[in-house]
């Protein structure tokens, strides 16, 4: 005979739930307001389309800003871990370009909803909110001109100023808005954007 499951075990179960159920209420949310809108978008919209209660989705979220806020969090934080990691590997600059390139792909074809609700829902976020985010943008950035600043000294690429490296990495980010996964394979664009980068900033 089975003995009963232990509490540990049940608790374990129950996070997973829970786990599930918030992750289900940010993509349903991050679809939403990619489609519609931040503003035009509401509690009970995200509700319908999650499928839970109502009482599910405040134990959750207590407000819709703060569901903007875990969206724009966790793509910003998945970005800036997954670039911090690819630049501590010290492979060739080149190389790191393009692994830089594809993590950039890659979060906008996994997550495209919750990159386009960033480009467009930023300005809705209360100033501290937007501002931690800003400030994990940053940290992004300077990922990049690092990278940059090493191949210089190491005379592979030409100085790239920081009005440069911002039109470089919004080409990318916004590849999200017109990109679909179908005819055109990440792969590819990893090739074709990560070559328009180099050729741009080789000596």
């Amino acid at each position: 005979m089975s003995s009963a499951p232990d509490q540990e075990t049940i608790s374990a179960g129950r996070n997973n739930v829970a786990a599930r159920t918030r992750r289900s209420i940010l993509m349903a949310a991050a679809h939403i307001f990619a489609a519609r809108g931040y503003h035009a978008a509401s509690m009970t919209d995200v509700q319908a389309a999650v499928g839970c209660s109502r009482g599910t989705l405040y134990y959750h979220f207590s407000s819709k800003d703060e569901i903007l806020f875990e969206i724009c969090l966790s793509s910003t934080e998945r970005q800036l871990r997954e670039a911090k990691e690819i630049a501590a590997r010290g492979d060739s600059a080149e190389d790191t370009v393009a692994l830089l390139v594809d993590s950039v792909l890659g979060e906008i074809f996994t997550h495209r909803d919750s990159v386009l609700v960033i480009q467009r829902e930023l300005e809705s976020l209360t100033q501290e909110r937007r501002l931690t985010i800003r400030s994990m943008r940053d940290e992004y950035e300077t990922v990049w001109a690092d990278l940059f600043g090493r191949a210089v000294k190491e005379g592979h690429f030409r100085s790239v100023d920081h009005i440069e490296l911002k039109a470089l990495l919004g080409m990318l980010v916004h590849v999200g808005s017109w990109v679909r996964e179908g005819p055109i394979k990440r792969v590819e664009l990893v090739d074709r954007f990560a070559g328009l980068i180099l050729r741009s900033v080789r000596v």
